[in-house]
């Protein structure tokens, strides 16, 4: 099997100008906006989204019981009488029972923020990522 070289990179060209090459991503960035907005205006009606528990997972493993205490009364209940027992004690000692250890990466980075804004970022993190993987199917495939 045959490698390029640098120099002969240089003479290949990739045709990204082609008219009309994004427009089948347009109604799937609708489609992601309607239910970032339906999402949102769900979350007004109380912890009853996935999102809450998610928070509750990422909390509980960054900052154990102390950082439980800083979420809204009654935020972590159901998840807790789900599990079995109270989520952590210390920092690092408790992972998302459904989910494994790598859905922390995912969880983690909306808690950058306040704790308010947690179901508006994961959304919108969400958000970006799927159409970034729409559209890099969408580009390995055309």
């Amino acid at each position: 099997m045959r490698s390029f070289g640098a120099h002969q990179w240089a003479n290949v060209r990739f045709d990204t100008a082609r008219p009309g090459r994004w427009w089948p991503l347009w109604p799937a960035a609708l489609v992601a906006c309607v239910m970032l907005a339906g999402g949102a205006i769900a979350s007004f009606g109380g912890f009853v989204l996935d999102v809450y528990e998610y928070q509750c997972y990422a909390v509980a493993f960054w900052h154990g019981a102390n950082g439980l205490r800083s979420l809204p009364t009654g935020q972590c209940d159901l998840m807790q009488s789900i599990v079995g027992h109270p989520l952590a004690v210390q920092p690092f000692h408790s992972l998302p029972t459904e989910y494994g250890a790598l859905a922390l990466l995912v969880f983690s980075p909306p808690l950058l923020a306040p704790a308010a804004w947690y179901p508006w970022l994961f959304a919108t993190v969400h958000h970006w990522a799927g159409t970034r993987i729409c559209s890099m199917c969408y580009w390995a495939v055309g």
